[in-house]
């Protein structure tokens, strides 16, 4: 609890990492370390950290989506959309787009997101078990029954972190502009 300067967030965040096997609670301590070295080593964006317990908390997002990346392409790729569009709570009907292929910009996003950020944005399915997945790891927050949830959220420290450790921004800025534009367009035809 003292390497999390007991926050609630960063315990959350590590008992998920325990859960999922990454750690054991023997080995956390020491993992958590070597990151949290990392993190600190790197140059942070003034204004980012508003104060120092932010680095545990980053340290934390960065192993967890280490872990949904290997586990998980296509929730990983839905946190990172969800990230830019910001921390808002968004309805589940905003992301059940079966003809948003035609409308992604797919030519700017690395085929390898582009692929995962489809399947997961044109499967009802593949878009439930993702945000279950995020879900049980505590880096979105669900609104109605576990499944399916009716809205889903994100914590805006995660976001940043989502929005600074991203390379190039501009394609996953294109890609949200394009969900937002698709479901409203749905919106219009209902």
């Amino acid at each position: 609890m003292k390497e999390l300067d007991h926050l609630p967030l960063p315990i959350e965040h590590a008992a998920a990492l325990v859960q999922l096997n990454r750690f054991t609670l023997d080995n956390f301590v020491a993992g958590y370390q070597q990151r949290y070295q990392r993190v600190s080593a790197e140059k942070i964006p003034r204004g980012l950290l508003q104060y120092e317990k932010s680095t545990s908390l980053f340290t934390l997002i960065e192993m967890l989506y280490s872990a949904i990346q290997e586990e998980s392409p296509e929730a990983a790729a839905l946190l990172t959309l969800l990230a830019f569009l910001g921390p808002w709570r968004f309805d589940l009907t905003t992301f059940q787009l079966s003809d948003l292929e035609k409308r992604l910009p797919g030519a700017t996003l690395t085929r390898f997101d582009y692929n995962h950020l489809t399947e997961v944005l044109t499967d009802n399915v593949l878009l439930l078990l993702a945000v279950s997945h995020l879900r049980d790891i505590c880096l979105v927050k669900t609104v109605g029954s576990a499944m399916p949830p009716e809205a889903v959220s994100v914590h805006n420290i995660i976001c940043q972190w989502v929005f600074e450790t991203t390379v190039e921004k501009e394609p996953w800025i294109l890609a949200s502009a394009a969900v937002v534009s698709a479901s409203i367009h749905l919106l219009r035809e209902r």
